[in-house]
């Protein structure tokens, strides 16, 4: 059939693969090239001739890592989202983010708008103490869940509460940001 193997990153049309020929693909190898690939580190998966797939060890445990995160994630708020699995290119979701020194400042302006619209209805006046924790996700620009500390403005010894923000950072940043929903943590 067809001697030449192509790479899988350039696509052919059928009239340069000519009738009848099936076009090889760089990841379809011979069955007994693949134990080269067994004890690597690297997941791999590999296009077998019987159109199954070859997956080295580091692969099959990726695998299981993803299903634990699934999971384990499919049970949690996005307040309270866990990483997902090194090397696992999950795209999309809500993920922890860091309480950068960088970021803060932004973060901190969310929260405190949050915590406006929280006092508007609420009757309340509650300022912003410091972060607990932050997740977030892609959606044109960024939804931050933060958990956030706050306390009463006019009492010197008022408790501080726990407070969670959904805050839309939208893009472009001439929209401004949107607070979703402000509250009190659940408990």
């Amino acid at each position: 059939m067809l001697t030449d193997t192509i790479s899988i990153s350039r696509l052919v049309t059928p009239s340069e693969l000519g009738e009848g020929k099936r076009q090889k693909l760089d990841h379809e190898e011979n069955e007994e090239d693949f134990s080269m690939y067994e004890n690597s580190s690297k997941p791999c998966i590999r296009l077998k001739k019987d159109g199954t797939f070859y997956k080295n060890k580091a692969r099959l445990l990726l695998e299981d890592q993803i299903a634990e995160y699934s999971e384990r994630s499919d049970k949690l708020s996005a307040f309270d989202a866990i990483p997902p699995p090194p090397n696992s290119d999950l795209l999309g979701g809500v993920a922890p983010h860091p309480i950068t020194d960088a970021l803060r400042p932004h973060l901190k302006y969310l929260c405190e708008l949050a915590l406006e619209h929280f006092n508007n209805d609420k009757g309340t006046n509650l300022v912003f103490v410091d972060f607990v924790k932050s997740t977030r996700r892609v959606a044109a620009g960024y939804v931050y869940y933060t958990t956030f500390q706050a306390r009463d403005a006019t009492e010197s010894d008022s408790a501080i509460q726990t407070l969670q923000a959904e805050v839309w950072d939208r893009r472009p940043k001439a929209l401004g940001p949107v607070v979703e929903m402000c509250r009190i943590k659940l408990t």
